[in-house]
């Protein structure tokens, strides 16, 4: 029994210092995560497409924005999931309009087609 004992206390502490590294931003073995890295944790549906799209774009400024969104996560002040369309807005209330590529799907029998080729198949060929 002494040997059960002694596993519960060591998965005890060492979930502890999970805790604890989680709740200071770092690794388990102490070292600091890229703000990067911080802030993808949370980026949710499309998140990371728009990041990589405004590093693209502007990548002086995005790096900026990168650097204080993990901190504010690292800090534990930012704590909910930021989806693409969030993320975008942020860009562009700091003026930085990110360009994002649009598609305009259309449903017809069942089949999804682009509506550039539904208009291309409106001239007598569909």
């Amino acid at each position: 029994m002494s040997g059960d004992s002694d596993l519960d206390r060591i998965m005890a502490r060492r979930l502890a210092e999970m805790r604890s590294a989680a709740r200071q931003g770092t690794e388990p073995g102490g070292e600091r995560r890229p703000p990067r890295d911080a802030l993808i944790s949370i980026l949710g549906h499309r998140g990371v497409e728009v990041l990589e799209r405004a590093e693209a774009q502007f990548p002086q400024q995005a790096g900026m924005v990168v650097s204080r969104l993990a901190a504010l996560v690292e800090a534990g002040q930012l704590t909910q999931t930021i989806d693409g369309g969030q993320l975008l807005q942020v860009f562009r209330l700091l003026g930085l309009h990110v360009r994002m590529p649009t598609r305009i799907s259309v449903e017809r029998d069942g089949k999804m087609a682009s509506l550039s080729e539904r208009i291309r198949g409106m001239d007598g060929t569909n």
